[in-house]
């Protein structure tokens, strides 16, 4: 199975989003999920760490500045997606990936409130 563990930028970064009131409660996850074509133009633009900050885990063993290395993205690279946020609790917590599930709680519990 494949391990992951919490990657405090994205989780960083998604505090700030929501403190900040861009988050989308409404849309479906797969309306706002982005596509290869938008995280290759997202990273043309802003690089790799910017990337890395729209997700909330790292894949251990995974090279660095390959997309394999990035997991459970929680936006479009605009705003945080509350549907994105369940989603990745509930895959989190099937996989056995507790810290990640904890995050995305935590991240829900903050737009919630």
């Amino acid at each position: 199975m494949v391990s992951y563990v919490v990657n405090q930028a994205g989780v960083d970064q998604a505090r700030r989003l929501v403190a900040a009131g861009r988050v989308d409660r409404e849309r479906p996850w797969h309306e706002l999920e982005p596509s290869t074509s938008d995280e290759n133009a997202f990273l043309d633009a802003n690089g790799w760490d910017a990337y890395g900050a729209w997700h909330l885990a790292l894949r251990e063993g995974a090279s660095a500045e390959t997309k394999e290395r990035y997991g459970f993205v929680y936006g479009d690279f605009a705003v945080v997606s509350r549907e994105a946020l369940v989603a990745i609790a509930q895959r989190a917590g099937e996989w056995h990936h507790q810290d990640i599930e904890d995050a995305a709680h935590a991240l829900l519990e903050l737009l919630d409130s």
